[in-house]
């Protein structure tokens, strides 16, 4: 009997040796993968039908609070065009040699090209002594909500080639089973450097028509299969 559990002991130190020097097979094997690797692109005209236009105001402080100016500046341009918002992008008061006060204010806003007809005349007419309007600049730039929009068409269009690839690729291997695995989308800054951009006088007003700019989205993808 003793020489019975003598073996058995025996048995059980042998069978802990071999659980250490045997690599553990909770462990699984890397998962090997056959890739496809390509890039893909697509493109878009971006159009837009509104313009960003800036407009400076010379303005002479005499004993006024800049505030008020201020806010008198942006009920005066906010009454030119009905449901148009100014935002004001520059404030700069000063004096000139004689202790005058002095105070330089441009302000933008988008506003659609129908309605840009006739703004000039509107912008000289609240011109008064003291307190110069101009338009300095009429920019026909795609909005960052037409921007994103084009984009998001962009991937949508992406995607469709991508899944249409993938169909291809299981109908020419059936029994590869291929996936996507890996899709990166590059990053896309857009640079509207064809802008036409008007700069304006008090001499002649020119109505600038919108122009369209062209939006291109790339990828790297990577359709991938388990090795069998």
């Amino acid at each position: 009997m003793k020489q019975t559990i003598r073996l058995f002991r025996q048995l059980f130190c042998v069978f802990l040796l071999l659980l250490v020097a045997l690599p553990s097979y909770a462990e699984k094997a890397p998962i090997v993968l056959n890739n496809v690797n390509y890039q893909v692109g697509a493109s878009q005209w971006v159009k837009t039908q509104s313009a960003q236009v800036t407009v400076a105001v010379d303005a002479t402080l005499r004993n006024s609070d800049m505030a008020a100016v201020r806010a008198q500046i942006l009920s005066q341009l906010n009454g030119l065009l009905s449901s148009v918002n100014w935002n004001v992008t520059a404030f700069v008061p000063s004096k000139d040699k004689s202790g005058l006060g002095k105070l330089h204010l441009e302000a933008e806003a988008r506003i659609l090209e129908s309605r840009i007809s006739g703004l000039q005349k509107r912008i000289k007419s609240v011109s008064k002594p003291g307190q110069h309007f101009s338009i300095v600049s009429m920019t026909f730039v795609p909005s960052l909500v037409e921007v994103e929009k084009v984009r998001d068409a962009l991937r949508q269009e992406i995607f469709k080639q991508v899944k249409q690839e993938l169909k291809h690729l299981n109908d020419f291997y059936p029994r590869q089973d291929y996936f996507l695995h890996v899709i990166n989308f590059s990053p896309i800054m857009p640079t509207f450097a064809a802008t036409r951009m008007l700069r304006m006088n008090a001499r002649a007003e020119k109505k600038p028509m919108a122009i369209s700019h062209r939006l291109t989205m790339n990828a790297r993808v990577v359709l991938s299969s388990k090795v069998k």
